[in-house]
C-alpha cells in the first residue's frame, strides 16, 4: 500500500515575505523557464512571474529564478518594510549561495557576486523539497511550452 504525504505551504511571520521559485530546463537543454510567487504571512500572492528563459544548464536556470525573484522584490515597495526568504528546490543553488566557498570554479563569478546581495540586504534562502514546489514547477513548464 502506497503512503500519501500531505504537503502544504507554511506561512512566515508578519514581517517576512516568502518568494517560492523554480527553474526548469527541458531534457534536450534547448528551452527553459523560471517562475516565482511572492506571498505574505496570510498566503496572499503579492507578485509573481513566469517566463521562458532559453538555453542553459539546469543549475544556472535555477539560479536565474532566484536572481529574478530577488531583483523583483528589491524593486518592490515591500523591500523597505519587509524581510525576504527565498525558497528553492535546487539544493546546489541554496548551498552555494549560503556557502560561496563551495561553488565549483565554472560558476564562481556568477554565484559570488550574487551571494553578496543576500548578505547586504539580509535576505534568506532555504531549500524546499520538490513536492512542496509542485505549483511552481507546473507553472514554469507551462511558460516553456507557450514561449
Amino acid at each position: 500500500m502506497k503512503k500519501t504525504t500531505l504537503v502544504k505551504w507554511l506561512p512566515v511571520s508578519s514581517e517576512w515575505l516568502k518568494f517560492n521559485v523554480d527553474g526548469t530546463m527541458m531534457s534536450d537543454g534547448k528551452a527553459g523557464g523560471i517562475e516565482g510567487s511572492l506571498r505574505n504571512a496570510d498566503g496572499v500572492q503579492l507578485l509573481s512571474f513566469s517566463r521562458p528563459i532559453g538555453t542553459g544548464s539546469p543549475v544556472l536556470v535555477e539560479l536565474s529564478a532566484v536572481e529574478f525573484a530577488v531583483d523583483m522584490f528589491l524593486k518592490s515597495p515591500w523591500a523597505v518594510t519587509c524581510k525576504l526568504i527565498v525558497e528553492s528546490d535546487c539544493s546546489n543553488v541554496v548551498c552555494w549561495i549560503l556557502n560561496p566557498s563551495k561553488v565549483p570554479l565554472c560558476f564562481i563569478s556568477r554565484f559570488q557576486a550574487f551571494s553578496l546581495r543576500f548578505l547586504i540586504f539580509r535576505l534568506q534562502i532555504s531549500y524546499v523539497s520538490r513536492a512542496c514546489n509542485i505549483d511552481a514547477d507546473s507553472l514554469v513548464k507551462r511558460a516553456i511550452s507557450s514561449g
